[in-house]
């Protein structure tokens, strides 16, 4: 699954000015294993540097806990994945790519998003 997700999130990155977004339902959690995983398949398809950002909203306290347990997936994605190039992160919002960067955003179905923004709909 993640070769076919791969490809799509390069396709749509290069394709124009598009950032991709992986959409999750709310309920819906990646284990660090998992970006881990889509930071290498991504970076065997692409030289650039790439940032995967896990959006979500600031707001409610109970957002706020979201947010903290968000930025340790992030952090322990990004030990796991040990290679230069690759940024896991927090974001309130979603970036824009920066020259050469692939940006690749990942939220929950609640997130507004930008028009720029390409969505990958994930389903259960």
């Amino acid at each position: 699954m993640l070769d076919s997700l791969a490809d799509s999130i390069v396709r749509l990155a290069m394709s124009g000015d598009q950032t991709p977004v992986l959409v999750t339902p709310a309920e819906f959690t990646f284990k660090p294993a998992f970006f881990a995983e889509l930071a290498r398949q991504l970076k065997s398809r692409v030289k650039n540097p790439i940032d995967i950002d896990l959006v979500r909203e600031p707001g409610t306290p109970l957002e706020w806990l979201g947010h903290w347990q968000l930025k340790r997936v992030a952090t322990k994605a990004t030990r796991m994945i040990n290679a230069s190039g690759v940024r896991v992160d927090c974001a309130a919002m979603l970036r824009r790519p920066q020259s050469k960067t692939l940006v690749v955003g990942c939220c929950d179905c609640g997130t507004a998003l930008p028009p720029w923004a390409a969505k990958i709909e994930l389903i259960r």
